[in-house]
Order: structure tokens, then C-alpha cells, then sequence
């Protein structure tokens, strides 16, 4: 489940991403919004229904209720209800929906996606990795394959010249005729696995999500110096401030967004203002790590990313000691929101 989450956040921030940077012919929202004309740069593409039919030189991102894409991108996101893939070529992919249906599909590369149902049916060049409560594979990965399921399905015209990997609770059917290189078969641990293993498996994510957080961190800073600058003049006293207004947008955020969903004329402006919450959430943690360290070190360092680093080392090691990890987590959400908040609705700070 864990896994399965990731993948629909980096999915879902992949989608809001193009808001910042989209003209108005290659930012399209309505009800239903179809296109077939040929696209000269990456688009973003939002509404009930969704169709895509066209060529887009750039990357792709498609929301909706329904969406429907075809033809050809250098990269494809797509995320939705009920998600049809047909006749389409691109380099990569990036899919999340309840139902997905992948057919006749040309991937260059890999493909990545989480839903309910999967249903893949192509040519991948490489590797895939698909993460749903049932998965039916007659397509042809050229490298690995790797499912999370509970039902997994791999029919006749499956081939997967590489390791198809699943793990040991899956209920998993291989046709006769299927070709398979390798099968690999992930043993699920059992609740009497030893403790040691258990503190190893979270040390290991805990060092793999701080070193996400450190990269995402320091392209922040590259790119948005300024917003690092703002934040060194922010004092202790802010800290309760920003707590309070954090919590805020916490809870009103994603009740504004699914009232907007909920209307017509709103949901696509719902989709984006939920799209952007998870981005708040995802980087608030690097607001939280460089406002935290800057204050307790009190301006003696002056190399802005080692403050940055020792914030967000000191709150990943709090975060792996039990009983207080949950509120450092909630704390530092909190805060990081609430900076943000105050960034962008404070007068001071926008000049």
C-alpha cells in the first residue's frame, strides 16, 4: 500500500507541475475537452471527459474523469477514473487511475502505474512496474516486470523477456503459452519477523526518503533562491504562526478542492488546487528542515544548503524515535505548510 501511494503522489505532482509553466493554447480545462490537433510544446490537459488524439512534441499530462489518449509524446502522464491508452507511442510513462486500460501501446522505455484494475497490452522496451488489485498482462515487456497485486493474470500472448517479479501473497495464474524469462517471487514477512529486520526496513526508507528530500531541496534552492532568502528572516516567533496557519490549509485545502470537484463549472479548478496540496505536502518538510536549522543555528553558517542538510537530517533521525516521530511528522507538515502560507499571503514577503 505504501508503494502504491508513492506512486499516485509522484503521479499526481507530475500533473500539477504544468500549471506554473503553460501557455493558454497548451493549458486546456473544461467538461470535456477534446484535442487532434498537433501540440508544439508539453500540455496540460483537464476535465469530466478527456481525448486526446493528436501528436504532442513535448510531454503529456492528462486528468479527468474519463481520459482517453492516443497518438504520440515524448513522455506521458495521465491520471483519472477510468484511463484508456490506445494506439499510443511515447518514451516513458506515468499512469494512475481505478481502471486502466493499456492497449496497443508503444513505450520506448518504462512505464509506471497504480490503479484498480490493470489491463496491459502493448510493447514495452524496457522495464514496467504496475501496482493494482488486479493486473492482466498480454503484451510484451522487453525487460523486467514488476507487479503489485492480488490477482495477477498472465494470458497466451504475454511476453516478458526479462524477470517477472510479484510477491509470495499474490494469486497468480501463467498460461502455458505465455513466454517468461525469469520469475522472481518477493516472500511477504510474516508478523513474526524479527525486530531487527523490521528497524533495518525503516532505517533503509528513512535514508532513501531523505535523500529524495536533500535532491528535491537543493533544485529548490537553485531554482528559487529567493524563497530561501525569505525564509532565513522569518524569527522563533513565526514558528507558531506558521503551526496554526499550517494546520489550517491542512484541513480546508482538500475540502475547498473536493467542493469544487463536485461542481461543474469548479472541477477543474478542484483537480488543480488538489494537485498543488500534495505538492504542498510532499515539500513541506524542506521549508520545515532549512526555517528550523536556521533558527536554532542562528545565522553561524552561512552556506545555505549545510543548513538545509543538517535540518533535514536532524528531522529524519527524530522521526525514527517511537512516540514522538508522529508529532514531529504532523509538526513539521504543519510548519512547512504554514511558511508557505505565509509566503504567499503576507505583503512583506512578496516584495
Amino acid at each position: 500500500m505504501k508503494k502504491y501511494f508513492k506512486v499516485l503522489l509522484v503521479l499526481i505532482m507530475f500533473i500539477a507541475m504544468p500549471v506554473f509553466a503553460s501557455s493558454n493554447d497548451l493549458l486546456r480545462t473544461d467538461e470535456s475537452v477534446s484535442v487532434n490537433e498537433e501540440l508544439n510544446g508539453s500540455s496540460f490537459i483537464a476535465g469530466n471527459s478527456v481525448d486526446v488524439d493528436s501528436k504532442v512534441n513535448g510531454i503529456l499530462f492528462a486528468a479527468g474523469n474519463q481520459v482517453t489518449t492516443s497518438g504520440e509524446s515524448e513522455y506521458a502522464f495521465a491520471a483519472g477514473n477510468y484511463v484508456k491508452l490506445k494506439s499510443e507511442k511515447f518514451i516513458d510513462g506515468f499512469i494512475a487511475g481505478n481502471i486502466i486500460d493499456i492497449n496497443d501501446v508503444e513505450v520506448q522505455r518504462d512505464i509506471y502505474a497504480a490503479g484498480s484494475s490493470i489491463n496491459y497490452k502493448g510493447v514495452i522496451g524496457r522495464n514496467a512496474v504496475f501496482a493494482a488489485s488486479s493486473v492482466v498482462i498480454s503484451g510484451t515487456v522487453k525487460g523486467n516486470l514488476t507487479i503489485y497485486a492480488s490477482t495477477i493474470t498472465i494470458d497466451s500472448d504475454a511476453v516478458i523477456d526479462g524477470t517477472l517479479k510479484y510477491s509470495s501473497d499474490s494469486k497468480v495464474n501463467i498460461s502455458n503459452s505465455a513466454k517468461v524469462g525469469y520469475t522472481e517471487v518477493e516472500e511477504v514477512k510474516t508478523k513474526s519477523a524479527s525486530k531487527v529486520s523490521t528497524i533495518k526496513s525503516k532505517i533503509t526508507d528513512s535514508l532513501l526518503s531523505l535523500m529524495n528530500i536533500l535532491v528535491i531541496g537543493l533544485v529548490m534552492m537553485l531554482l528559487l533562491p529567493k524563497v530561501f532568502e525569505k525564509i532565513a528572516k522569518l524569527n522563533e516567533k513565526n514558528i507558531f504562526r506558521s503551526l496554526g496557519f499550517g494546520a489550517l490549509a491542512l484541513l480546508a485545502v482538500p475540502i475547498a478542492s473536493l467542493l469544487c470537484i463536485t461542481t461543474v463549472i469548479g472541477m477543474s479548478t478542484g483537480v488543480v488546487l488538489l494537485g498543488l496540496y500534495f505538492i504542498c505536502i510532499y515539500i513541506s518538510t524542506v521549508f520545515t528542515s532549512y526555517y528550523v536549522s536556521n533558527m536554532i543555528l542562528n545565522k553561524k553558517i552561512k552556506n545555505r544548503f549545510l543548513i538545509y542538510l543538517i535540518g533535514a537530517v536532524s528531522i529524519t533521525i527524530l522521526k525514527l524515535i517511537p512516540f514522538i516521530s508522529i508529532l514531529v511528522s504532523i509538526g513539521s507538515l504543519c510548519i512547512g505548510l504554514g511558511i508557505l502560507v505565509n509566503l504567499l499571503f503576507n505583503k512583506e514577503n512578496r516584495k
